[in-house]
């Protein structure tokens, strides 16, 4: 048999308001976002999990260290600068983040998810952090023992997939962010998509499909206070994953439809 190329279509930003919540299981219906990355201090975080189960969805851990108070502390360095990306992106940049703390914060909130009723196959970080040293660091320090555990790497996959939020100097390039994560047990992370399918979705923000994983990343909007999660495109983000032709012109590609704990 051939190696399989699956797509994981992965909502981020559940747990955190009923509204957000309800387009991902509206999605999740329509059969082809199979996999959701929570916020395990989300107001909603238990009741997602328990419908997602139900639903069938891969769940992970959506790592939060900017918008909710962290669960441990107080804390140093985290907590600091609640809501403000772009502050945290600076001080994680000019090394400012104690490793061992987001260590510590990284453990409580995965416990946390855990403790929800979860069994997370996959890790990713709100706003990206896992792209700056001491929160990978962390990353590995509290979870790097774990061989069943897939974390993003939000690298795009081939030149005019990219469209990245600005980040500032200081940010792992790929190469970089592949050392860094050193002896972490992880498996070989998915290629990534989804920086320009969240401003143009269409199956052509899609690379050709490759043998492996890949990730398509997607925010599907709802409740949320920001304005990102009311942005037009949000919108037509949900409408592509809930229209099944769409599923069969992916799957027409070669992708399988599936999770990250999916065997191929």
């Amino acid at each position: 048999m051939s190696p399989v190329a699956r797509l994981v279509v992965n909502a981020d930003d559940a747990g955190l308001d009923e509204a957000g919540d309800a387009r991902i299981l509206e999605a999740a219906d329509a059969g082809l976002l199979r996999s959701a990355s929570v916020v395990a201090s989300g107001r909603t975080a238990r009741a997602f999990v328990a419908a997602a189960t139900s639903a069938g969805l891969g769940v992970g851990l959506h790592l939060d260290l900017v918008e909710l108070p962290p669960l441990g502390g107080p804390y140093r360095t985290l907590g600091r600068d609640r809501g403000r990306k772009t502050e945290v992106w600076a001080r994680a940049a000019s090394g400012a983040l104690d490793a061992v703390e987001v260590a510590d914060e990284v453990r409580l909130q995965w416990e946390h998810l855990v403790s929800l009723g979860a069994d997370p196959d996959h890790l990713d970080a709100h706003n990206h952090l896992q792209l700056f040293r001491p929160v990978l660091a962390g990353l590995v320090a509290a979870l790097g023992d774990r061989d069943d555990l897939v974390v993003r790497r939000p690298f795009a996959v081939a030149a005019g997939l990219t469209h990245a939020p600005p980040f500032p100097a200081g940010t792992l390039d790929e190469a970089a962010w592949d050392a860094a994560r050193g002896a972490a047990r992880w498996p070989r992370c998915p290629r990534f998509c989804g920086y320009r399918f969240g401003r143009r979705p269409g199956t052509e923000a899609l690379p050709a499909p490759a043998p492996g994983t890949t990730e398509l990343m997607v925010h599907l909007g709802g409740g949320s206070d920001r304005a990102f999660a009311h942005a037009p495109e949000r919108d037509l983000e949900l409408a592509f994953v809930c229209d099944s032709s769409r599923r069969r012109e992916i799957e027409a590609l070669g992708y399988r439809i599936g999770r990250f704990g999916d065997v191929a």
